[in-house]
């Protein structure tokens, strides 16, 4: 009796070790990785650069301690930092502006939000269930923007910019309060907003997507529509308009940078 249960406990660890070990092998991120090094090869020109490649699957981590992230993006997105993988995809992509933001100093999560410790699409990228703060998609990574520049104009961030000049210029300043920015006390504070949860907006009367950014841009098209008795009046807003509203509003968090990444920082 007890030959059979090591045999079976034996055999039952072997299939499961063999399991793991399968699914170890299959993970998406060594594709990415193969497929990387197989158009890296392609890219060389010289016999050099042929022999430093190194074809080996590893977790890649870039640590920030001073933002308290650990971002392991480049693991897939290995030819960020690449000059060669200028017009590849978005998922071999050279990264711009590399001088004014290097990995080693910002980290990936910080601007593009996402789950930096994740090593799925999936989880990466924040499309799990229970993770807050999935990755800007296009023009809404200029929310990060204003983490770091506090100026009405941020260069390579025209929406942000026009939705600081929009808040002024709309009168809104005279409702809401903003820290630094504005005393209003009519309407809910705004100070920081962008850090609000999704399970804190009511979606009923959302007509698209229940997210937040949605949230916010169909209540500054309408507030009426979205908040039945709010005394916001409609200020027959743009689609622009309220685009970049919104992404100024998704701009004001708690989250607290260091002085010595602020733009136009002195001493």
């Amino acid at each position: 009796m007890t030959y059979k249960l090591f045999f079976i406990f034996g055999l039952t660890f072997a299939v499961l070790f063999g399991i793991a070990a399968y699914q170890n092998d299959k993970r998406e991120w060594k594709k990415y990785q193969t497929d990387y090094f197989k158009m890296e090869l392609k890219k060389a020109t010289t016999t050099e650069e042929k022999a430093s490649i190194k074809f080996a699957n590893e977790i890649k981590q870039i640590m920030v301690p001073d933002l308290k992230r650990v971002d392991r993006c480049t693991t897939c997105h290995m030819g960020v930092d690449n000059p060669k993988f200028g017009d590849e995809n978005k998922i071999y992509k050279t990264h711009p502006n590399l001088d004014q933001h290097p990995f080693e100093k910002f980290g990936c999560t910080v601007c593009h939000k996402g789950q930096g410790r994740a090593t799925t699409v999936k989880a990466a990228h924040g499309k799990a269930g229970f993770w807050e703060e999935p990755m800007w998609e296009k023009e809404y990574i200029q929310v990060s923007c204003g983490k770091c520049h506090s100026g009405q104009e941020v260069k390579g961030a025209p929406l942000l910019s026009f939705g600081r000049k929009l808040f002024a210029e709309k009168g809104c300043a005279g409702c809401h309060k903003i820290e630094g920015v504005s005393a209003g006390n009519i309407g809910p504070e705004l100070t920081t907003v962008g850090s609000k949860y999704k399970h804190e907006f009511d979606y009923t009367r959302v007509k698209g997507e229940h997210t937040v950014a949605n949230w916010i841009y169909e209540h500054f098209k309408d507030p009426q529509a979205v908040t039945p008795g709010t005394i916001m009046p409609n200020m027959n807003l743009t689609d622009e308009e309220a685009k970049a509203l919104t992404i100024y509003m998704l701009s004001l968090t708690k989250e607290k940078i260091p002085y010595e990444y602020r733009a136009g920082k002195k001493g």
